[in-house]
This record gives structure tokens, C-alpha cells and sequence, in this order.
């Protein structure tokens, strides 16, 4: 996959999250030398693993994960905080979404941001709460809790700051690909993998890969 976007030479890649399967030392260590291989410049919106340390062992039953924000600041000076990246003509809105909520002041954040006559486009790890996303997910996989895979904490994102603004959505998580309508929205469910350092576990991974041209830039 890295040979491949390195081949198409885009202006920047945006990493949507869930760069390792949890956050450790050694995870962190292998997915940034990793991506150190793209030949040119990269942004990332955090993923809910990329800050889910481990509670357990792999042999134990009580095996799960902790997720704190306070575990960005570990990231090798990556910027994974809510930010915007202007290139060419688009205007590039990275969101942290990591814990399916947003962080505090991003309502005011956004209002600002998405002034002007820009193309926007949003990036963000969970998928944005609307109907249309929620049967979709539903359809794949009716299990699928709608307070983890969609962004419940904010609840009114598309109408208070999507709708009109935003033609384009890019969102991971859910480790299945989807192409989806709101109005003149378009919502891009990415297939995504996760990389790890972990004799234990197979290192195989699915990803994708997304080429988006704008005038004078290719993301």
C-alpha cells in the first residue's frame, strides 16, 4: 500500500486512525517508522487504538482496553489534535473523534474554520452520526453498537456544520468500505488496517487507499 501512494506522489496522505491496534511503546515505534516510508508529507486523525492501551494479557479472559486522550501526547511530536491543513485550494479539517465524541470548544472551532469561500473537507476517525450511516452500518452488521461506531457525542455535527459546507467526509473505524449521501454530502467509509508489533497476532491488515484532486493539489 505505501509503494502504491508513494507511486501516485499526492501532495499529502491523510491517515484516518487506528494507525497500531493499541497503544504501546512498541506499536507506536513500528506504525511511525512505518508510515516513514511515504516520500511525502502526512497528517493523521487519532483512532480510538491509537490511545486504547491494554488491560489484560492475550491468555486471560479479562483481555480488553483503556482509552485516554492523555496518551496523544506520547505520539513522537505527531500532531493528532483537532486542526486544520490548507493545501491548494482545499481546506483540510482533521477532527479528533477518538473516543466517538469531539473535543471541548470544536462547535466555535468549526464555525470559524469553515468560513470563506474554501473547499472543505472533513476527516475524522468515527463515521458522522446521520441516518443514512447508521442503516448502513446496520446492514452490514445489525450487532454493531451505534454509541461506539458513530460519533454520539456530537450528535448535530452534519446539521450544525456539514450540511453546506462539506462535500466530502472521510471516515474509518469501521473496517468496511461504504459510499454514502446526505443532500450534496458524500460520506466515504474507508477500509482501513492496522498495523502492530505482536509475535502473538497475525500481521495481516486490509487498507485502502483514497485519491482526492483538487485544483492545484492531490490528497
Amino acid at each position: 500500500m505505501l509503494a502504491k501512494v508513494n507511486d501516485e506522489s499526492p501532495d499529502m496522505t491523510i491517515l484516518l486512525g487506528d494507525l497500531v491496534d493499541w497503544f504501546s511503546p512498541e506499536n507506536l515505534t513500528f506504525g511511525l517508522d512505518l508510515v516513514s516510508e511515504l516520500r511525502h508529507p502526512w497528517q493523521m486523525t487519532p483512532g480510538n487504538y491509537d490511545i486504547a492501551a491494554l488491560t489484560g494479557g492475550f491468555d486471560q479472559t479479562d483481555y480488553g482496553t483503556s482509552a485516554s486522550r492523555e496518551r496523544l501526547s506520547f505520539w513522537r511530536g505527531t500532531d493528532l489534535s483537532t486542526r486544520t491543513v490548507d493545501i491548494g485550494d482545499c481546506r483540510l479539517v482533521l477532527l479528533d473523534s477518538a473516543l466517538s465524541d469531539l473535543v471541548d470548544g470544536s462547535d466555535g472551532w468549526l464555525r470559524e474554520k469553515l468560513k470563506g469561500d474554501q473547499t472543505n473537507l472533513l476527516f475524522t476517525h468515527v463515521p458522522v452520526d446521520t441516518p443514512e450511516t447508521r442503516e448502513y452500518i446496520l446492514s452490514v452488521d445489525a450487532k454493531r453498537s451505534m454509541v461506539k461506531y458513530l460519533q454520539r457525542g456530537a450528535p448535530d455535527l452534519f446539521d450544525y456544520h456539514v450540511e453546506g459546507r462539506i462535500p466530502h467526509v472521510f471516515s474509518g473505524h469501521l473496517h468496511f468500505a461504504g459510499d454514502l449521501s446526505r443532500g450534496d454530502t458524500r460520506f466515504h467509509l474507508c477500509n482501513m488496517g492496522i498495523t502492530m508489533h505482536d509475535p502473538h497476532r497475525d500481521q495481516g491488515a486490509v487498507a485502502s487507499a483514497t485519491l482526492v484532486e483538487g485544483e492545484g493539489a492531490t490528497t
